[in-house]
């Protein structure tokens, strides 16, 4: 709910002085009502604000569909409806609305925020419509990657995490040129990662861990020369050795790919990427030993490589690391782990660690 008489909403004001809008020469192009302790659905008839440019509803308490109606937008360019509780297909008249730059439907699944409705009641987001009568809400569903992805040709940003979207990755998706962020992380998709991903040379995050894929990088994964987040972590299907190719991205800062199947060892050309923070390669069946060169990463914070096959001496040159970044701020942040126990000799490759923070 919004206090009318403080924002002014529904009252005999000009809607264009209400709070949340933005219009221009007296069109309302703007919607944005973002953390504002909203419960209910979304109307359909949104779509009469047919010069509308942003909708922006993120963080509040939002439930039932996407109105199919908001396909009749075809100004629109930011969808905002992330950390609601929203459920069901996404339209496929959404796909029609080739003017859209960002959609944000991340955080539907779970969501355990709250609202109080304007009686006093709670609605409680991780249920189904909001009421614990329901089953828990499992976010929005369909083929968000399929072939008709291609039609949103302008898109820049898309950030669906955290719902229960399914089916392949659409080799269209190698359509999106101007694509920047692409966010899937907690899904039900399947299949693999499509050869023409690495088109998009404008992409700095791919983020589909927890997404139930499998196969291999691809190969020409290093053509994605804009990227600085690749997060593939726990698809447990993925397999394949590291793409020689992969080692050319020197933009890179995030590198997680635990909980899965690689394998193969880790090249002397991670020293490429001295932009790299984050290198998690845990749980995985990597062999050989820590490279030298990886002491050329000087801004690595977090080394993981606990649960591979890993043998031999972690090199001097990665534990300088240790003096700069990779130690601990609490007792619950592991820098750098290993498995570098003793008793680790007899079930895994010991590798011998005089700087890892947890063995």
């Amino acid at each position: 709910f919004i206090d009318e008489e403080k924002y002014k909403w529904l009252s005999g004001v000009d809607e264009c002085d209400w709070y949340g809008v933005t219009c221009l020469e007296g069109v309302v192009i703007g919607l944005e009502l973002g953390r504002n302790n909203l419960v209910g659905e979304i109307p359909p008839e949104i779509a009469g604000l047919e010069y509308l440019k942003i909708l922006s509803l993120h963080q509040n308490c939002i439930y039932g569909t996407i109105p199919s109606e908001l396909g009749a937008l075809s100004h629109l360019e930011q969808l905002d409806l992330y950390k609601n509780g929203l459920s069901g297909m996404i339209p496929n008249d959404l796909f029609e609305v080739t003017s859209l730059m960002q959609i944000n439907v991340a955080y539907q699944y779970w969501n355990t925020h709250n609202c109080t409705r304007s009686d006093g009641t709670i609605a409680e987001m991780q249920y189904a419509r909001a009421d614990p009568v329901n089953d828990y809400n499992d976010g929005l569903k369909g083929k968000i990657f399929g072939d008709n992805i291609a039609k949103l040709r302008n898109l820049r940003q898309i950030r669906v995490d955290d719902n229960s979207f399914y089916g392949e990755i659409a080799p269209a998706i190698g359509n999106l040129r101007q694509l920047v962020i692409l966010s899937g992380g907690n899904n039900l998709f399947s299949g693999t990662l499509p050869n023409e991903l690495t088109r998009l040379t404008t992409l700095q995050e791919l983020v589909l861990g927890q997404s139930h894929l499998s196969g291999p990088i691809p190969d020409k994964i290093g053509e994605l020369e804009s990227l600085a987040v690749l997060f593939l972590w726990d698809n447990k299907e993925m397999n394949g050795t590291i793409p020689d190719s992969l080692y050319n991205l020197t933009k890179l800062e995030m590198l997680n790919l635990g909980e899965n199947q690689f394998n193969g060892t880790i090249s002397t050309s991670i020293g490429n990427l001295e932009h790299l923070e984050t290198l998690i390669l845990g749980g995985n069946h990597f062999t050989g030993t820590l490279p030298s060169e990886l002491g050329r990463c000087h801004e690595l914070s977090i080394l993981q490589i606990e649960d591979t096959v890993i043998g031999g001496i972690v090199p001097p040159e990665v534990c300088q690391l240790r003096h700069k970044n990779l130690v601990s701020v609490n007792e619950f942040v592991e820098y750098f782990t290993a498995d570098c126990r003793s008793d680790n000799e007899s079930e895994f490759p010991f590798i011998k660690c005089d700087c890892c923070y947890t063995c």
